[in-house]
């Protein structure tokens, strides 16, 4: 990227000196982190003492991985009478740069908090300009998270997998579907299954989903779909949060366990499909939450095994069809081998 800064000086006498340095160090902030989501404890953003050399500037690259709502303390214990500047700018990428604030502290004003603000997700560069170090014993800067539901909601308001029609994820739907006793509510995942997770409404908030922003702390463990689709990946446990868009001082989060399917036995799954060439827009395999643990095509290597005519089929699911025939595709599910999906298409006049 190319950038232009513009210098104004008084006179043609004066002499600037401008040194330009990338900021390469990154700190990655994430609420996960935080020991105790319901306390208000200041969180160390930046501190004078990162810096070991001796410039009177130094930024910070700050990776601020879920929205929120925060407070800024920054506090200043040294003799400097001159300004000191602390800045804090979003990096908006193609877009540019965004002046949050710019806060001035030297020996007289020494502590600043600022109101709770929305910051949302994104990198943010922290740091500071005009510091004379042999006259600064600390400067720090730190935020506070302001989370406005209770505790019981924060815990609670996850409905995962309940008993109800089409609001259970593959879990219940695949792994559980001969089970007499299904696992409804719990928060434990077979690895290559999902759950479905919906916000009880008697909490007082917002249970459409879409309201949100879905975020996993380990997504080899677990990721999440802004729908609220939690599938398990990998073995481990992960936690699941929501943090609601308009406020981002509500959020809920649950923790839950991938655990690893131990039955060797294959189980094949089948479907049937069928097309007309005379309406065949598309000729694609469907995959949906009732018929396969996840229904995205890349979690599965298919292949025509067995075709009465000639056909074609793409990386994408789509086939390449022209006379009537009979196609068998099968392929293993990537991320639970146990698992086969033989389709079985039926191409009419």
């Amino acid at each position: 990227n190319t950038y232009y800064i513009d210098i104004i000086v008084g006179s043609i006498n004066n002499n600037i000196n401008v040194k330009m340095e990338k900021v390469s160090n990154i700190y990655e902030f994430s609420l996960f982190n935080l020991e105790n989501l319901m306390s208000n404890n200041l969180i160390e953003m930046l501190d004078e003492s990162d810096d070991t050399s001796l410039n009177s500037a130094y930024f910070k690259k700050v990776n601020i991985k879920e929205s929120g709502i925060y407070s800024t303390t920054i506090m200043y214990n040294g003799t400097q009478q001159s300004d000191i500047k602390v800045v804090f700018i979003k990096d908006n990428g193609e877009e540019g740069y965004n002046n949050i604030g710019i806060y001035t502290l030297n020996n007289s004003k020494t502590v600043i908090n600022t109101n709770y603000n929305k910051i949302s997700r994104g990198i943010y560069y922290i740091g500071y300009y005009n510091l004379d170090k042999s006259e600064c014993n600390n400067l720090n800067v730190s935020f506070r998270r302001f989370t406005d539901n209770d505790s019981d909601s924060v815990y609670n308001a996850f409905l995962v997998d309940p008993n109800s029609p089409g609001m259970t994820g593959s879990q219940i739907n695949i792994f559980e579907k001969n089970n007499e006793n299904k696992s409804y509510g719990e928060t434990f995942i077979t690895k290559g299954f999902t759950r479905l997770i919906f916000i009880d409404s008697s909490f007082g908030y917002s249970n459409s989903r879409l309201d949100y922003e879905w975020y996993s702390s380990d997504e080899n463990v677990l990721t999440v779909t802004q729908f609220g689709t939690v599938l398990g990946k990998g073995l481990g446990t992960s936690k699941i949060v929501a943090i609601n868009k308009e406020n981002p001082s509500i959020m809920f989060i649950k923790e839950f366990n991938v655990i690893d399917n131990l039955d060797n036995a294959e189980i094949l799954i089948t479907i049937n499909q069928t097309y007309s060439l005379s309406s065949i827009d598309n000729c694609t395999i469907n995959l949906n939450a009732q018929n396969s643990p996840y229904p995205m095509i890349q979690y599965y290597n298919f292949e025509i095994v067995d075709c009465t005519g000639t056909a074609n089929l793409d990386a994408y699911g789509n086939i390449d069809v022209n006379n009537p025939c009979n196609i068998t595709i099968e392929g293993y599910y990537i991320l639970n081998c146990k698992y086969k999906i033989r389709i079985i298409f039926e191409i009419t006049t």
